[in-house]
């Protein structure tokens, strides 16, 4: 009797920490997922998103904003292997002196309120 409770208990706490490892590794899997996809749909509309008109000078080209953000939405939900519902974009532009877009911050929170964050600096300007 007594190495039957033995047994039920350590088979209660071996599905136990088996249920929070399976838990950690979904999050940890959806965590890395959201991030990756945010790379690459970055990436992607930054070269997407270069306005092809103000290349009159030599080495100069410049990304617009709103093409940028709304690139990255369609590249981000076209592209996302999760489900995401809710979602909230929030887009931090740092600028040059002139103008120039030096960097890009995207925030994105979830329907269960979760954060992500990536930024892209841009090698476009000098």
């Amino acid at each position: 009797m007594k190495g039957s409770i033995t047994t039920l208990g350590l088979v209660y706490i071996g599905l136990f920490l088996l249920m929070v490892i399976i838990s950690y590794h979904t999050e940890a899997y959806r965590h890395n997922s959201i991030i990756s996809t945010m790379t690459e749909s970055g990436q992607i509309a930054s070269i997407n998103s270069i306005d092809k008109s103000s290349r009159v000078e030599d080495g100069r080209v410049e990304v617009t904003e709103e093409s940028f953000k709304k690139k990255f939405k369609t590249l981000f939900e076209q592209n996302s292997n999760i489900k995401l519902s809710g979602t909230k974009y929030n887009f931090d532009f740092l600028k040059t002196a002139d103008g120039g877009i030096k960097a890009v911050r995207v925030k994105i929170t979830d329907d269960r309120n979760s954060k992500y964050q990536v930024t892209f600096v841009s090698n476009f300007v000098s």
